[in-house]
């Protein structure tokens, strides 16, 4: 439905490390429990053809950091004008959303479409282009 915002998604190693494999059964920091890190660490590991139980995963804070755009999904069982009204309310209610989280500062029209890799929604579609 859309982009929503940048979640740090960070890979820092010792210099013997040189590629995402080079981790295997080593100590790997993989964010907070339960936050999009750990979620984008575990992706990241599965693009590789690796898991969780490849590391020895822990979980702690980060300093230095890159981010990729958390992105709001959904499936085609949801109809197209559900998905537009709640696409609608997304941005419409951009500051009511900041007021709560920081990160709906970084709600952007623009970034919510051009920056997720997959295809748009119908109703997605729909908000965004008027088709």
């Amino acid at each position: 439905m859309a982009g929503l915002y940048p979640e740090v998604c960070q890979i820092v190693a010792k210099s013997d490390i040189k590629d995402i494999h080079d981790l295997k059964g080593r100590k790997v920091s993989i964010g907070d429990e339960g936050n999009g890190t750990e979620l984008n660490a575990v992706q990241i590991l599965s693009a590789y053809g690796m898991s969780e139980t490849d590391i020895d995963a822990d979980h702690l804070s980060f300093g230095a950091s890159v981010a990729v755009l958390a992105t709001l999904v959904t499936g085609d069982r949801i109809s197209a004008d559900d998905v537009f009204v709640i696409t609608k309310l997304l941005f419409e209610n951009k500051d009511n959303i900041a007021a709560i989280c920081e990160e709906g500062n970084d709600l952007d029209l623009e970034s919510a479409v051009n920056s997720i890799p997959i295809p748009l929604h119908a109703g997605a579609e729909k908000f965004y282009f008027g088709k």
